[in-house]
């Protein structure tokens, strides 16, 4: 139900996107008046801009301009992304794939978007396997096979909220938050860890800035008021490497945490499942999250190849879950 549903929607974008730009029936005054204002708008003329105007009554598209033509689809391309995961991803989300070797557990992240999240359940049952498990802890990070970025992301918007970077085994979801204590009257950050990353400076433009490729972060504290009237955390993306990943679980679990450089291990099938996968596709597709689409890519990547590379899942998914779409699709 759901896979037909979603071929009519994916039909109706590719429909929208490549009718000919000939077939305009301008039979009234209004339709007219919309076309000059199209043509001649100086804020259209400033833009590669793309119209269709459609008549469900009458099946008929009554105005249409460049319609026929290849446009940056945005956030379009998540209903594409929901369906490629809806062939690919588990019922549940995994959040870690794991092995036991004598008196140690090895762990590799599956790109679980949710661990530690703000936004989601806490995890608890998997938080305590991992605090209270009596074997040593070794952390495995060589099938990361990716970018911190997606393709076609703004690198430049690294500081921002909608933007923290990519991972095999996101914490926290791969930000620091900031809240204001009212009866303290301080601000508050989680994870803790990143407590000695701030530093204080009145010449900040910004409540919260950081270096592009360190956790070097700069709190201005006469842009408090920002905070203080928010309800919700403000978040800010972290720098992700594997030895951060190691430290920050490690100062989470209150526990060590060994990162191994073990290179071409095969990714084990036992694993330890997290939220249902709907969570993750109905916040995806409701708040347009960025992140969570990376994420629950790179984890169809490992699911498939047994390794973390968006650009191998979606070559796949072109070649065998889009193939009933004609033409070509980039």
């Amino acid at each position: 139900m759901h896979f037909c549903f979603l071929k009519t929607l994916l039909f109706s974008a590719l429909v929208l996107s490549s009718c000919s730009s000939s077939r305009q029936l301008l039979k009234n005054r209004e339709a007219k008046a919309l076309a000059s204002q199209l043509n001649e708008s100086s804020v259209f003329q400033e833009a590669w801009t793309g119209f269709t105007l459609f008549d469900p009554t009458s099946s008929a598209f009554l105005y249409t301009l460049n319609s026929d033509k290849a446009f940056t689809p945005a956030s379009n391309t998540k209903i594409f992304s929901l369906y490629a995961f809806l062939h690919t991803l588990q019922d549940s989300v995994i959040t870690l794939a794991h092995q036991l070797q004598n008196d140690t557990l090895h762990i590799w992240g599956m790109g679980d978007p949710g661990f530690l999240h703000p936004d989601f359940d806490k995890n608890e049952d998997i938080f305590r396997v991992l605090s209270d498990t009596v074997y040593e802890l070794v952390l495995h990070n060589s099938h990361f096979n990716d970018y911190r970025f997606g393709s076609g992301w703004a690198w430049d918007d690294y500081p921002y909220n909608y933007q923290p970077e990519k991972s095999s085994f996101p914490l926290y979801g791969n930000k620091v938050y900031l809240n204001w204590e009212e009866e303290k009257e301080k601000v508050l950050i989680n994870p803790p860890y990143f407590e000695n990353y701030i530093v204080l400076s009145n010449e900040s433009t910004t409540l919260i800035e950081r270096d592009e490729f360190s956790n070097a972060f700069t709190l201005n504290p006469n842009r408090l008021g920002a905070l203080k009237s928010k309800d919700e955390a403000f978040g800010i993306p972290f720098v992700n490497y594997p030895y951060l990943q190691a430290e920050l679980l490690s100062d989470t679990l209150k526990r060590d945490v060994i990162l191994s450089f073990e290179e071409n291990i095969s990714l084990p099938v036992n694993y330890i499942k997290g939220e249902p996968a709907s969570i993750y596709l109905r916040k995806m597709m409701k708040d347009s999250d960025n992140f969570i689409a990376e994420q629950l890519a790179l984890q169809a990547s490992l699911l498939k190849f047994g390794y973390a590379n968006t650009q191998t899942y979606l070559a796949y998914a072109i070649d065998s879950i889009f193939n009933f779409i004609p033409g070509n699709i980039r």
